[in-house]
């Protein structure tokens, strides 16, 4: 994988670490990780953004995409 995959998690995780409710930053990662075929890590985010807003459309969506 490019390296910028690797780089662009890690500082969305760091960004999810000092903001744990920081829930564009969850989608992003699941995004990313979906991407990066991650998806068991993809739902664990997704989970995650449904845990504080459950019904969450962007992330019921993506988490479609972990089911392909």
């Amino acid at each position: 994988l490019p390296i910028c995959f690797d780089e662009a998690a890690e500082d969305l995780n760091r960004a999810i670490a000092m903001k744990p409710n920081y829930r564009d930053a969850r989608l992003s990662l699941a995004g990313l990780y979906i991407e990066m075929d991650k998806k068991d890590l993809a739902q664990e985010e997704i989970n995650a953004v449904l845990k504080l807003i459950p019904g969450d459309t962007d992330a019921l969506k993506l988490q479609e995409q972990t089911k392909e």
